[in-house]
């Protein structure tokens, strides 16, 4: 028998992922910046992606031709080795790091600091299975306007749950991985502790990446123009003064009907793993495969939480993508067309438009994306079944009650990658002694609206409570200075500006670092 070999290469990872290392099967790590190269090649190509369901496996792309192994870690490791596909087992160990310091400039300069380390794990038995994982120690402060947040979540934004809530500099462990089994064509099975997004936009109403990973069994099937996942999802919730657990049963449905045009269907249910009654688990009639929730939900008598929603994609010429997606949690046609506002009219709704190689500048891309959730979407009566996960949202980092309008401008020459963000964000901040639907976390029966609308059943608009408007604009520049490790410098400027309450709080960041990011990270808000 042989054994497995064992390679412990060490190589900084960049944020251009370390993918496919000598295997035609695994994950593409999610990454923001990443991601957009993807997916113009995926909507340039001809072959039939779906490119709203991520994180894309490899066999994916690679049955369509898109090369994703351009320089960086995979072409140095592949050297090293001599190419060694031949091999049967194996597994590689990849150091992890991170290090950057954060400049905020208003009124006195002080000094933030984000640091981590770590390792990167992948390996393989044959071309049919696959495991991956990193984990990494590590530690940072944040900028004001999101410190209070921050110490009330107990929570690092998009990677986990503080181990000392409250210190000046939050430390957390932070680890992903995966079991993949690529059976076929048709069918993949993922067992694992990561995030997934679902939709074509930077946002997602549905589900994104925005929260700390979590549990998860994923089923992916493939036929004709379909894929169709299901997503079985593990969840703590300690807003309820104890860490207790949650789960959630999701289905998305991707549907190319035509090569322009792809319509995507979801649904999802949430419910308590416990109550003062008993304990209740994981509910077996919820890992049905092809069945919508309400039948069973209404069937056992439950007050669990589900919501419906649906997403399009329309591709112009290959380069221009016009895009939507819908989330209903509750709603009632009867109270739409009465137009009182109902407080249980709950929905969301996402335009977007995005565009390569504009004006005949190759690597030259443009995105423009508009939000709206209405108040107390994703909430329920307790934090137990809301759609959030350690005291983060599994959709859009707000929660509910806001618009937002977000631009981009990405740009990449040689080895210099630009992007240019401006978000427009309007939102209402629930107070300290009442609730406007703006936090997921708080309970939608205690509802409160202003003393023009005394009945609390009615009245409530996007914005009400306390109005923020913010203006946030980003300037990042990134430089490669390793091809074959990817490893890159970064400089980054954030300009915001809060407005609430006749006050106007400004925010001036300058960044710079070294980065080897393989996630994402929300703090544009």
């Amino acid at each position: 028998m042989r054994k497995p070999y064992i390679n412990i290469i060490l190589v900084v990872l960049s944020a251009c992922n370390p993918i496919a290392l000598f295997s035609q099967t695994g994950l593409v790590n999610m990454n923001r910046t990443f991601d957009f190269e993807i997916e113009s090649k995926m909507n340039q190509s001809d072959s039939n992606f779906h490119t709203s369901i991520k994180p894309y496996t490899i066999s994916s792309l690679s049955s369509g031709n898109i090369n994703i192994e351009e320089g960086g870690a995979v072409f140095f490791l592949n050297k090293i080795i001599n190419h060694s596909f031949s091999k049967k087992k194996g597994f590689f160990i990849v150091p992890l790091i991170s290090a950057f310091g954060t400049s905020q400039l208003e009124n006195k300069s002080e000094l933030l600091k984000d640091y981590g380390a770590g390792a990167y794990l992948k390996g393989f038995i044959g071309e049919k299975f696959t495991f991956n994982g990193f984990y990494r120690y590590a530690g940072s402060n944040q900028p004001r306007y999101i410190d209070s947040s921050l110490f009330s979540q107990e929570v690092i934004a998009s990677v986990g749950r503080a181990t000392n809530p409250g210190a000046e500099i939050l430390n957390v462990h932070h680890w992903e991985g995966y079991f993949l089994y690529d059976a076929n064509k048709y069918f993949s099975f993922l067992l694992g502790k990561g995030r997934h997004f679902w939709g074509d936009g930077y946002r997602s109403l549905l589900l994104s990446d925005n929260a700390a990973p979590y549990p998860y069994f994923r089923i992916e099937s493939t036929f004709w123009n379909v894929k169709y996942v299901n997503l079985y999802s593990w969840h703590n919730d300690f807003r309820t003064g104890s860490n207790r657990n949650k789960f959630t049963s999701s289905h998305f449905l991707s549907w190319n009907i035509t090569k322009e045009i792809n319509l995507g269907l979801f649904e999802t249910v949430v419910w308590q793993g416990s109550d003062t009654l008993h304990n209740r688990g994981f509910e077996v009639s919820y890992m049905n495969p092809a069945i919508f929730f309400r039948a069973p939900e209404y069937a056992m008598g439950s007050s669990d939480n589900s919501l419906i929603g649906a997403s399009v994609k329309y591709r112009i010429k290959k380069k221009n993508i016009l895009y939507s997606q819908v989330i209903f949690d509750e709603f009632y046609l009867v109270e739409m067309k009465a137009g009182n506002k109902w407080w249980a009219n709950k929905y969301g709704v996402q335009f977007g438009a995005k565009s390569y190689d504009c004006f005949g500048i190759k690597n030259l891309g443009v995105q423009s994306e508009f939000n709206l959730v209405r108040p107390f979407t994703y909430s329920h009566q307790t934090s137990l079944i809301n759609y959030g996960h350690n005291n983060q949202s599994l959709a859009h980092p707000i929660g509910a009650n806001y618009y937002e309008l977000s631009n981009f401008i990405r740009y990449k020459k040689g080895k210099w990658y630009f992007e240019e963000q401006f978000n427009y964000l309007e939102y209402g901040q629930d107070t300290s002694s009442n609730n406007y639907g703006g936090d997921m976390f708080n309970s939608y029966l205690a509802r409160e609206v202003d003393a023009n609308h005394p009945n609390r059943d009615y009245g409530h608009t996007i914005g009400q409570g306390e109005k923020h408007i913010v203006l946030y604009n980003s300037l990042k520049a990134s430089y490669l200075l390793m091809k074959e490790t990817n490893l890159r410098a970064f400089a980054q400027f954030v300009y915001r500006v809060d407005n609430y309450n006749s006050i106007s709080q400004s925010t001036i960041l300058f960044q710079l670092g070294i980065s080897s990011l393989i996630w994402n990270e929300y703090k544009d808000y």
